[in-house]
């Protein structure tokens, strides 16, 4: 197996940086990390005839496209603009043909990799094809996203609707009850005397009162602190 335990170690853990793993480790293994590798092109193989084999890099069950495009700061560094770069037809440096695919798929012209037809890529190593029948995710030029609400959210919202409305319809019933009440009139109105004279509610023969209007009278009959009917 990888790596072969070096006599006298015990190789049991291999982890650069740890000084316990030195000894398992190879001379110079841990001066690769990190590694950082540019990915020139990649090749997927499908099965014929397999209905769990799709074709395209962003089908409709894995919207790739929409999330790449959603959180694009995760796939391109400082000095990008879009995430996903156009593909390049030949222009990587060489020294050979050998270097561009070969005489089939491309030659090295000035130190420059030229594709044949049908070939694509900086280093004409990948097919200038496409997909017949790709599955790919339609984007709508309008589309609507339903927003995600906590059902804490939820709760303390429709309780705070449901407090307005209590709050309403207790409201409406006081002011019911209020129209409900009939007024008492404050008795019949002072006539105020003319000249600033104060007003008088002993009975006077002056035009300048109003006198209670008394066309209905009762009479009773009391004797002996008891009232009698007639």
């Amino acid at each position: 197996g990888f790596p072969t335990c070096p006599k006298g170690c015990e190789c049991s853990c291999f982890e650069c940086g740890n000084p316990d793993c030195a000894c398992g480790m190879p001379a110079g293994y841990c001066d690769n990390f990190p590694a950082f590798m540019e990915v020139d092109y990649i090749r997927v193989y499908q099965a014929v005839n397999e209905s769990k084999h799709i074709l395209g890099c962003s089908p409709e069950a894995r919207p790739t496209k929409s999330f790449i495009d959603g959180h694009t700061k995760r796939y391109k560094s400082e000095d990008q603009k879009v995430p996903l770069q156009p593909i390049s037809r030949g222009g990587s440096s060489c020294k050979s043909s050998e270097d561009c695919g070969g005489q089939e798929m491309g030659n090295c012209r000035e130190g420059t990799c030229r594709c044949m037809d049908g070939f694509t890529g900086p280093t004409c190593l990948a097919h200038d094809s496409f997909y017949l029948n790709e599955d790919k995710q339609e984007i709508a030029v309008f589309e609507f996203n339903l927003m995600y609400l906590p059902a804490s959210l939820i709760f303390i919202v429709s309780a705070l609707i449901g407090g307005f409305f209590l709050s309403l319809l207790f409201f409406i019933r006081s002011r019911k009850k209020q129209v409900s009440y009939q007024k008492i009139s404050k008795g019949p109105d002072v006539t105020k005397p003319k000249n600033n004279d104060e007003p008088s509610y002993q009975n006077s023969a002056s035009r300048d009162y109003a006198l209670p209007n008394n066309d209905k009278s009762s009479t009773y009959c009391v004797i002996d602190d008891r009232l009698i009917d007639q």
